[in-house]
């Protein structure tokens, strides 16, 4: 997901406090799994794990001009009641538009690894 051509992106990412993460396989995180395919304008998805077993986040991502002319966006994110909520605007370079390919397979490694230098200024917190 991290590419530096990628555009500008309005995120919503949800952490839930690590002592409360649920299991991968819940029905609270199944289910926000599942709708997230109706949250309209994704350009980006993913979810995040910190072992095999336990949820540890999500990311959506859109464009940041469908967000200001649809407001309502950040409450469609199905993941929201998993954790705590943060709403970021993402300057260009960071987040990819698209999934990055691979002749490799799905388990191989990342299709450009290392592209990102680990510089975060581009992310700021929009509360």
């Amino acid at each position: 997901m991290i590419d530096p051509t990628g555009p500008a992106a309005a995120v919503s990412l949800v952490c839930p406090v690590a002592r409360r993460r649920p299991l991968f396989d819940d029905p609270s995180v199944v289910q926000a799994i599942r709708r997230v395919a109706l949250v309209p304008h994704l350009m980006a998805v993913t979810t995040l794990t910190t072992d095999p077993v336990h949820f540890a986040g999500s990311l959506l991502a859109t464009d940041p001009a469908m967000v200001a002319a649809r407001p309502g966006w950040w409450s469609v994110d199905p993941f929201v009641r998993l954790g705590l909520r943060r709403r970021l605007l993402v300057e260009p370079g960071l987040l990819a538009d698209r999934v990055a390919c691979s002749d490799r397979g799905p388990s191989a490694a990342p299709a450009h690894p290392g592209r990102h230098s680990g510089d975060t200024s581009a992310v700021r917190a929009n509360f």
